[in-house]
Formats: C-alpha cells, sequence, structure tokens
C-alpha cells in the first residue's frame, strides 16, 4: 500500500482543509515530516491510519475526539485518502461521529459516522465499492491490504512509543502477524484437519472400546476367554436339556391321544343319551299332532264353499258403496241449488250498480281538462327544487371553508407553541449527549474491572492449586534423585563383585594390577543391571520434568497475576471514585441520561414535523381565503335564481284548484275514477258468468243423481241371488253356522305349515327310533370312560415338558447369545487393529503437525520460523551496520517455551562483542529502536520478495531517531536511502535537526492560534 494524497479537514490540529499530495515527492521518496511539539505531524499518521481504519495510530482517542475545536462549526470533520495497491488506485473518505449545527433554529445535532470507498478507473467519478457503512468499509481496507488494524501500526506505521511492540512480541501474537503478511493459513488449516482426524480416530477407538465392554456386560462377563470356558460347558448341558424335552414332548402327545379317544367315546354315549331324552320329547307331541290333522282337514272342507261366501261378500260392498255415492250426489244437488240462488241474486245486484258509470265518465273528462297545466306545475317545482339545491350548495360550502379556516388558525396558534415549548426542552440536548458518551466510557471501564478482578481471583486459585502441586512433584523429584544414588551405589558394588569373579591367583587385577587378590568383591543380593539403572534414571528424568513444568506454569501464573495486579490498579485510578461504585447504578444513570436524550431526540423530530405542518398550514390558509371569495358571489347568484322560480310556481298554482296543485292529486283522482268504472263493470260481467256456470253444474248433479238411482236397484237385486246361494251351500256343509266355517278357514301357507310340522314329526319319531337302536347295538361292551383321570395325566404330561422346554430354552438362549458376542467381538477386535493402524498414521501426523512433540513448534510455526530466519537475516544486516557491527538478530532453535506456552517464533540478539545471545528486552532504547527499525525493514523485504505476498511499499516511523548518538543516526539514515531507493516510500517525523539538515524532501507542520498548516519542501515532478 502506497498513499497518493491525503486531505484533511478539521481533522486534529488542522482547523481548515490540508492536503497533501505524496506523489509530488517523487516516486519512492524518504522525507521528514518537520514541527514543533503539539504541531500535528503524528496528526498525519493518525488521518492515514484513521482513513483506512476508522482508528488513530495509538489508539488512544476515540473517533469522537478527533475533530479540531478551531474549526468553524459549519465546517465537516472528514479525512480522505487515495492509495495505490499492486497497480490499482482506491479512495477511501470516512466522517467521525460529530455535532454539526441544526439546518433550522439554535443549538446542534450529532451526525452519525460514515464512510465510502471507491475504485478510482478511468471514469471521472470512479466505481463506488462502499456507500456508507464503516464496518463494510474498514472489512474491505483488511481484505484488499491483508492486513488488520494492530499489524498495520507494526509493520507499516511505526507510532510513537509503539515502534518496540513487533519487536517484544511473544511467539503467538508474532506467529499471527507473520501468518496474515505471507499468507500461510493453508499450514493452519493442513493443522487442523490433521488434528480433526485424530480427534475421530480416538473417538472412534473409545467407541470400540466401549463396545466390545458393552458386548461381554450383555453377557454379564469380563473376558473373552469366558466366553469360550462357558460355551465348552454349555454344549453337552444343552444336548441332554434337550432330549429330556423331546421326551417330554411325546409323552405329552400319548396323553393327548388317549384324551382324544376317550373324549370320542363319551360322546357317543352322551348321544344315545340325548337321542333316548328326544325320543321322550317327540312322544309327548303325538296328540298335538292329532289336533293339527283334524284343523288341516276342515281347512280343506271350508275350502270348498269359499268362493260362494266370497261373492256375497263382494255384491254386498258393491251394494254399501253405490248407497254412498247417492248419499253424496244428493247433497251436491242441494248445495249447487243453493249456489244457483246467491248468484241470480248478485247479478241482479250488479246490473243496478252499473247504471252510476256514465256519471263517472262525465267527472273523468272534466279532470283531464287540468293536465297540461299540471305538468307544467310539476316542471316548474323541478326547477325550483333544483334552484334550492344548488343555493343550499354554495352556502354549504362557504361556511365550510369557513369552518375549515377557523381550524387551520387554530391548528396554527396550537403548533406554534408547541415549537415554542421544545425549543426550550432540546437546549440541553447537546450536554446530555456528551454526559452520556462520557458515561457510556465509565460503564465499559466499570464492566472491565469487575472482569478483571474475576480474572485475578481465578488465577490466585490456580495458583495456589499450583503451588501444592509443585511441593508434591518436588517431594516425588526428591525421592526419585535418592533413589538414583542408592541404585547407581548398588551398580558400582555388583559391577565390582562381577569383575571379582573373573580374578584369578597369579593373574594381574584388571583395576589395580596386583596378583594377588587377598579380599575380592562380593554382592549380598540380586545384581543391579544396566537396564534397571536406565529405568530410574528416566523414572528421575519424568520427575524432574514435572517439576520444571509445575515451576514454569508458576512462573507464568506470577507473571499474569502481578499484570493482572498492575490493569486493576490502572482501571481504579482511572475510575477513582467510581471504583467503588456498583455496576448496577452506573448503569441505571447511563440508562436513565440515554432514556432523556432518546426523548429529547424524538421531540426534535417531532418539532420538525410540526415546522413542516404549519408551513402547510400557511398554504392552506391562503387557498382557503381566495375560494372564500369565489363562494361568496356563487351563493348570492342562486339565491336570486331561486326567487324567480318560486315566483313562477305561485302563478301556475292560482290556475288550478287547490285539491289538484299536486300532480299526484289530479293523476290518483283520475285512477279512481278509471278504478271504479272498470270495477263496476267488471262486477257485471263476473256476476253474469258466475251464474251461468252455477245453473249449469246444478243441470249436471241432477244428472247423476238420477244414474245413481238405478244403478241402485239393479245392485240390490243381484245381492240378493248371491245371498242366496251362499246359504244354501253353508246348510249344505258340515258346518253348523258361519262362525263354525270362519274358524274352520285357514291360508294356503298356513296349511302348508302344519302339513310340513306333521311331516317333519313323523319322519323325527322314525330318525330317532332307529338310531337309538344302533347306539344300544354299538356300545353294548362299552363303559363311559374316566374323562377326569385322563385329563389330570395330560396336565401332568403338559408341565412337565413346560418345565423341560423353559430349561432347554434358557440353555439353547445363553448358548446363541455367547456365539453372537463371540462373533461381533471378533469382528471388533479386527476393526480395533485397523484403528490403532490408522492412529499411528494420523495422529503421529497431528501430533507433529500440532506442535505436540519435540520443541511445540507446530507445522505453520515451522513453515513461519523459516521465514522468520529470512527476516533475521535481512534485519541482521541493516542492525549490524548500524549498530557498527555489534548487534545481530538470531532465533534461539534449541529453547522451548516454558509450559505448554507456543514457542518456535521468539527472537534474541546476539551481541558480537561478547559471543553471547540475549533477550532483546535488554537493550536500551537507541539500541531498541535501531533493532526495531532493522526488524520492520527487514519484514518489508522478505514480504515482498515471496509471491502472493502482501505489498510493504510505505513505512512511517514516528520518533526515536532522538535516542541515537551522531554515528548511529548517520547509519541509520544511510540504510533508510538505501532502502528507499529500492522502491519504497518512508516517511520520518522527528525533532533531530541533523534529520532535518540531511534530507531535502519535508513536510513541514506549521502551527499557530488558530490551528496547524502543512506545507510541502522540496518537491519536485514525479
Amino acid at each position: 500500500m502506497k498513499p497518493l494524497k491525503l486531505t484533511l479537514q478539521a481533522f486534529g490540529p488542522f482547523a481548515g482543509k490540508e492536503t497533501i499530495d505524496f506523489t509530488q515527492l517523487g516516486n519512492n521518496p524518504l522525507f521528514l515530516i518537520n514541527g514543533p511539539t503539539g504541531a500535528g505531524k503524528s496528526s498525519i499518521l493518525d488521518g492515514i491510519c484513521f482513513a483506512l481504519y476508522g482508528q488513530s495510530t495509538g489508539n488512544e482517542r476515540d473517533a469522537v475526539n478527533l475533530r479540531c475545536d478551531y474549526s468553524d462549526r459549519h465546517l465537516l470533520t472528514e479525512v480522505v485518502l487515495d492509495f495505490q495497491l499492486a497497480n490499482q488506485t482506491y479512495r477511501i473518505r470516512r466522517i467521525p461521529t460529530q455535532e454539526t449545527p441544526k439546518n433550522r433554529g439554535e443549538g446542534t445535532t450529532s451526525k452519525a459516522s460514515e464512510a465510502q470507498l471507491w475504485h478510482l478507473d478511468d471514469s471521472a467519478q470512479g466505481n463506488l465499492l462502499v456507500s456508507k457503512k464503516v464496518n463494510e468499509a474498514t472489512q474491505y481496507i483488511i481484505n484488499l491490504i491483508g492486513l488488520e488494524v494492530e499489524q498495520f501500526r507494526q509493520v507499516m506505521v511505526l507510532p510513537q512509543g509503539k515502534f518496540r511492540e513487533l519487536l517484544m512480541a511473544d511467539s503467538k501474537e508474532r506467529e499471527k502477524i507473520f501468518s496474515q503478511l505471507f499468507q500461510t493459513h493453508i499450514y493452519e488449516k493442513i493443522q487442523d484437519s490433521l488434528k480433526e482426524q485424530a480427534k475421530n480416530i480416538i473417538e472412534a477407538k473409545k467407541d470400540q472400546e466401549k463396545r466390545i465392554s458393552g458386548l461381554l456386560e450383555s453377557v454379564n462377563l469380563s473376558t473373552e476367554e469366558q466366553i469360550s470356558i462357558e460355551l465348552e460347558t454349555l454344549t453337552p448341558q444343552l444336548a441332554i436339556a434337550q432330549s429330556e424335552k423331546e421326551q417330554a414332548e411325546q409323552n405329552k402327545i400319548n396323553a393327548a391321544k388317549a384324551k382324544e379317544t376317550a373324549i370320542t367315546l363319551q360322546k357317543r354315549f352322551d348321544n344315545l343319551q340325548q337321542k333316548e331324552v328326544n325320543l321322550s320329547n317327540q312322544l309327548s307331541l303325538e296328540a298335538e299332532i292329532k289336533i293339527k290333522q283334524v284343523s288341516l282337514a276342515q281347512a280343506k272342507t271350508a275350502d270348498q264353499i269359499s268362493p260362494l261366501y266370497d261373492r256375497f261378500q263382494e255384491e254386498n260392498k258393491e251394494l254399501s258403496k253405490l248407497n254412498k255415492r247417492l248419499v253424496k250426489i244428493n247433497e251436491t244437488v242441494h248445495q249447487s241449488t243453493q249456489e244457483t240462488e246467491q248468484a241470480q241474486q248478485i247479478l241482479t245486484e250488479s246490473k243496478t250498480a252499473f247504471t252510476a258509470v256514465d256519471d263517472l265518465k262525465k267527472q273523468q273528462i272534466e279532470l283531464k281538462q287540468y293536465e297540461t297545466q299540471i305538468d307544467e306545475l310539476v316542471e316548474k317545482r323541478k326547477h325550483l327544487k333544483n334552484c334550492e339545491k344548488i343555493a343550499k350548495k354554495s352556502q354549504d360550502q362557504l361556511e365550510s371553508k369557513q369552518t375549515e379556516q377557523q381550524t387551520l388558525r387554530e391548528q396554527q396558534t396550537s403548533l406554534e407553541s408547541q415549537v415554542s415549548t421544545i425549543n426550550q426542552a432540546l437546549e440541553t440536548l447537546a450536554v446530555q449527549q456528551i454526559e452520556l458518551e462520557h458515561q457510556r466510557q465509565q460503564v465499559e471501564q466499570r464492566k472491565k474491572l469487575d472482569q478483571l478482578q474475576q480474572d485475578y481471583a481465578k488465577l490466585v486459585l490456580k495458583e495456589q492449586k499450583l503451588v501444592k502441586e509443585n511441593e508434591k512433584k518436588e517431594s516425588n523429584f526428591q525421592e526419585s534423585e535418592t533413589e538414583l544414588r542408592e541404585t547407581t551405589r548398588q551398580w558400582h558394588l555388583g559391577q565390582a563383585a562381577l569383575l571379582a569373579q573373573s580374578l584369578k591367583m597369579n593373574e594381574p587385577c584388571s583395576v589395580c594390577g596386583s596378583y594377588e587378590h587377598p579380599n575380592p568383591a562380593v554382592t549380598d543380593g540380586e545384581l543391579i543391571t544396566q537396564e534397571m539403572l536406565e529405568k530410574i534414571d528416566k523414572k528421575l528424568e519424568t520427575a524432574r520434568q514435572a517439576l520444571q513444568k509445575t515451576q514454569q506454569e508458576l512462573d507464568q501464573i506470577g507473571y499474569q497475576i502481578e499484570h493482572q495486579q498492575k490493569e486493576i490498579q490502572d482501571y481504579q485510578e482511572l475510575l477513582k471514585d467510581l471504583a467503588d461504585q456498583s455496576l448496577e447504578s452506573l448503569e441505571n444513570l447511563f440508562n436513565t441520561t440515554e432514556t432523556e436524550i432518546k426523548l429529547l431526540l424524538k421531540q426534535q423530530t417531532e418539532q420538525k414535523q410540526i415546522l413542516t405542518q404549519i408551513e402547510k398550514i400557511k398554504v392552506s390558509l391562503s387557498e382557503i381565503e381566495s375560494a372564500i371569495a369565489n363562494f361568496q358571489s356563487q351563493a348570492q347568484t342562486d339565491k336570486e335564481k331561486l326567487i324567480q322560480a318560486r315566483s313562477s310556481v305561485e302563478q301556475i298554482e292560482t290556475q288550478i284548484p287547490s285539491e289538484y296543485h299536486q300532480a299526484k292529486a289530479l293523476s290518483k283522482a283520475l285512477e279512481e275514477l278509471t278504478q271504479q268504472i272498470k270495477t263496476l263493470t267488471e262486477n257485471l260481467e263476473k256476476a253474469e258468468a258466475d251464474y251461468h256456470s252455477k245453473h249449469l253444474s246444478l243441470i249436471q248433479s241432477q244428472t247423476q243423481q238420477s244414474s245413481l238411482k238405478n244403478q241402485l236397484k239393479e245392485q240390490q237385486q243381484t245381492a240378493l241371488i248371491a245371498e242366496k246361494a251362499w246359504q244354501d251351500a253353508l246348510e249344505n256343509s258340515l258346518f253348523t253356522d258361519l262362525i263354525n266355517f270362519q274358524q274352520a278357514r285357514l291360508s294356503e301357507s298356513e296349511q302348508i305349515a302344519i302339513a310340513d310340522e306333521i311331516d317333519t314329526y313323523q319322519s323325527d319319531l322314525k330318525t330317532l327310533t332307529v338310531g337309538i337302536e344302533e347306539l344300544k347295538a354299538e356300545l353294548a361292551d362299552q363303559t363311559p370312560p374316566d374323562m377326569e383321570l385322563l385329563e389330570q395325566n395330560l396336565t401332568e404330561k403338559s408341565t412337565i415338558l413346560t418345565e423341560k422346554d423353559q430349561a432347554f430354552q434358557q440353555f439353547q438362549t445363553r448358548h446363541d447369545n455367547l456365539q453372537n458376542i463371540q462373533t461381533k467381538l471378533i469382528q471388533a477386535k479386527k476393526e480395533q487393529i485397523d484403528l490403532d493402524k490408522e492412529y499411528a498414521i494420523y495422529g503421529t501426523l497431528s501430533e507433529v503437525a500440532n506442535g505436540q512433540t519435540g520443541n511445540k513448534i507446530s507445522l505453520q510455526r515451522f513453515v513461519l520460523g523459516v521465514l522468520l530466519e529470512d527476516v533475521l537475516t535481512q534485519a541482521s544486516q541493516r542492525l549490524y551496520r548500524m549498530s557498527k557491527g555489534r548487534y545481530r538478530l538470531q532465533r534461539p532453535e534449541s529453547d522451548r517455551a516454558k509450559g505448554n506456552k507456543a514457542s518456535g517464533l521468539e527472537i534474541v540478539v546476539l551481541d558480537e562483542y561478547t559471543s553471547n545471545c540475549r533477550p532483546v528486552a535488554t537493550l536500551s532504547g537507541g539500541e531498541s529502536f535501531l533493532a526495531a527499525l532493522s526488524l520492520a525493514l527487514g519484514l518489508s523485504d522478505v514480504v515482498q520478495s515471496y509471491a502472493g505476498g502482501i505489498r510493504l511499499d510505505t513505512l512511517f516511523i514516528d520518533e526515536g531517531f532522538g535516542s541515537l548518538d551522531q554515528e548511529s543516526l548517520e547509519l541509520a539514515i544511510r540504510t533508510l536511502i538505501d532502502l528507499q531507493s529500492s522502491g519504497r516510500m518512508i516517511g520520518i517525523i522527528s525533532h533531530v535537526s541533523e534529520l532535518r539538515e540531511q534530507m531535502s524532501l519535508r513536510l513541514d507542520v506549521r502551527t499557530c492560534r488558530t490551528g496547524s498548516t502543512v506545507k510541502l519542501c522540496g518537491s519536485h515532478t514525479p
């Protein structure tokens, strides 16, 4: 990233608009930012950092505090930066949150922060990438440059007091910076992938172990050998149980067959007994059957004379019908006679009334003479009504507008009163908004203090636990150390005894050379072997490592507690009395202030809406006044037309009788006359038609009456003949009277049913007799079986079978379960072996890649370590020259970090004067500045040399040169000149006068009582 143009307006100490065109400094300039203390030199770097990330370089000031106090209140605080990245040009503009004057009225309003980002191409405006959102613009910049704000401060901008941060950073922080710069996240992904695979394999192994344990638990055993032993025992037991079960099944079958045979025999005895009972019952029905036989014979005799009786009944029925019809027709003739007489009387009356028709027609002709005048009167009245309607509408419109005018004037007065009230309430808004921001900071600081105190308590508990653990491990270490010393002594004694066993008389000793061996060494117990000694030595080493680990953890936790205490003290000093107040009270105060501000902002919005309403009301009042004048004129014209129309109506009404002034009255009178004439005519016609109809009906009834009388005489003769024939037949039959005959009669279905019943009885009697004789012959030599004894025998056999079957099933189930579990265990063991083989690959790779072995260096950290070596090589070349051949930067490869702390990216300084390596923290202020500068320059070189790396085309250095002596300063300047010649822009902020004399390109920052300005000195056309 290389800045091209920076515009600062009302920013920091710059009251107006200051534009810095970096392109006028040349392609790859080395320039000085010069000016007195407080003039605003660092504010130039703040402007660049704020434009890109919305934060200052030191992050000591919030964005809301970046506004210049000298600026005109109407001038907006903003920063615009044009910069180049990989041959592409971009522009970013940021506005911090600030108070701006209201467009109307007094006071200020809060303007929210915003940001815009453009890609500057050939078009005039460029391509807008971000329109307004601050966070979106910041994320876009991070993606473009490849650095977050903290990393940008450490590798491209070295702010005042911050130049040692990258140099002093630990491995973890340096790993984060380097991985972002060199884009080594792929190695981290490989680490995570291997770790996840190893984790999955471990989980699968645990699941497999649980499965094996579960399989054994399911059969209440603990080992596979127990399964094999139990299977060997179960096999003969299962065979015996199966044999006993089969024998019990056969015994049950035999008992069941005996029972079935007995049941069959018992059924035949029961059948014989039942048939004998049925025969007795059948014989008891014999008398009843004989009665039914007599009844059936009488019914057949009655059937022979039934036709004569039926004909006699039918003729009498027909005679009865004719009598009823004659009575009915007599009544009809009588009624028709009366109706005819009434119709004749009505006809006479209608003829008398019809004589008035002529007078009614004369009245009708007289009334029709007024119809023309009535039509004219109707038209005039319609016109009058229309005029009244128009006049009323005009008057209503006039009154409505006058009412609306009055209402709007009252609304205007009320709204103006509200505006005045709101103006008074809004006078405190700006003060309260500032107070709210102050309270928000206090709440956040108070929350941070609470969190720090909680973390501190946890660290103290952890330290206490580690102290106890350290004491225990120290005791273990001392015991192991004592054991090793004693074992070593025993081993030496054992070695002497072994050597003594090889001594021979008159042969020299391999130790002292003596030919005499008066007191050779001997051992009292077991000899200590080299393996036993090494085992105890490893035990001691393990105890030592465990003790060292705990001591390292104690050192680390002690440092953390000390750091935590300092942070707590800092926040307590910052909060002062508020540190003792509860967080809840601070939050309540903040919420109360925030609620009041929201209410005021709401009133502010309401005020704008009310002012808009007042303007609209004024416009409406002007329009209404003009409309009222028009409505007044129109109302007067419509009133005059109404008077003329009313006069015309009154003139016509004097020519027509008063009862007919209404059009409907004349029409109604004419309609009534017409209806009277029509009614009288219709009544006469109806009376004549009704009389003729009734008279005709009377004649028809009289004719039917005469015909029925003749039919009745003929039917009476026929009925007498039929009655005589029936009486003769009854006297000649076996029946004594009509009742006896009717009792003997049966329907055909009843006769068939009785006949079938008689036949069935006779057939059943014969069948039972034959069946009893056959059964008696068959069972002559048989006796009834003892069913209770047979049932008891079958029950006993079934119980035995159930017991044997249950025993067999238990053996069979246990045998099958064990075989099934044995098969599953074999498969599970095979799968477990496969998982072990797989873990041997991925687990080892994961441990190596994630830094869990050796020096605890992960794959990514190993790659970054190689890159760090390149960076330190480049940095050391410059540091060696700037330190006059004394210092180089190196990465210690043999040292491991304490405890579980990440390692592999540490930096030490090699002092060529003493040939010793020491921590970079031991360097003096000036030496630290040179080392940090060398590291930043070396990092810039290496990053750009790697394909795909982030481009570090710019470096800004804020102070640090004042700590150098004259010779070191010249060496540093020479180094920067060499770097600048390789294609980088380097800006230096310093008070050192020698720099001003040696550097022709400068940005002079000048200050006065009204703010600061920037002037470019020594520029040339790029």
